[in-house]
């Protein structure tokens, strides 16, 4: 039977596939309805197969979003703080010292705005020192929490070097914590400060905390 006919069978037609018996039992106005139901019943088996497959099809071949493949391509590369300062910059530690101790000698906003980068970006202690220097000397606005976190966090060269800051600022309040130091340089660094602002006051919890070693050394400065 040609394709384009397999649905237009009469009851007659199912005759040759149903028993005659059983085609006696079934009214013709039943027989139709039977007939029609089962072609109901074929189509949407074969419907939903077809769309159980597009979805499967479309759930194992996912496609990255048009908005978000742009923006990964625009995104900007990322430029260390030192090429920021100048494309002739070298890119090894002795050179970003040099950087730092010049954009310091410098102290202008543009070099603090830029040290201050570098100090958050930079891992390389000794430039890191160099960094720190130069901050404590720029008239720039450099954040107070910078001088903070080395006081907190760094070795006992960044601690000083956030004492001397710190100092340069007047925030004493900042350096009393210091005298409690594990270190006694880092203790009389910022003993140093404390005398050369006038705040002699403060030292005194000092000399009965730390003990008389730290006494004597502090007499032995003249503090």
């Amino acid at each position: 039977m040609p394709r384009s006919s397999r649905f237009a069978w009469s009851p007659r037609d199912w005759g040759s596939v149903l028993p005659p018996n059983l085609l006696l039992e079934i009214s013709p106005a039943r027989a139709e309805a039977a007939i029609a139901l089962a072609i109901l019943a074929a189509v949407a088996l074969a419907v939903g197969g077809l769309w159980l497959t597009r979805i499967d099809r479309t759930e194992t071949q996912p496609s990255i979003p048009q908005a978000e493949r742009e923006l990964a391509s625009a995104a900007p590369p990322v430029i260390p703080w030192w090429r920021a300062a100048g494309s002739g910059v070298p890119g090894d530690s002795a050179a970003r010292t040099a950087l730092a101790d010049k954009l310091g000698a410098r102290g202008d906003r543009d070099a603090t705005t830029l040290l201050i980068r570098a100090w958050h970006e930079e891992r390389e202690p000794d430039v890191r020192v160099a960094v720190l220097s130069a901050l404590g000397w720029c008239d720039g606005e450099t954040p107070l929490e910078i001088f903070d976190q080395a006081l907190a966090e760094g070795d006992d060269a960044e601690r000083i070097l956030a004492i001397e800051g710190l100092e340069r600022r007047g925030h004493y309040e900042r350096i009393v914590g210091a005298l409690n130091d594990a270190s006694d340089v880092v203790a009389l660094a910022a003993a140093h400060a404390l005398h050369r602002g006038s705040r002699d006051d403060l030292l005194a919890g000092a000399r009965a905390h730390r003990g008389e070693a730290f006494a004597a050394m502090l007499e032995l400065l003249e503090l």
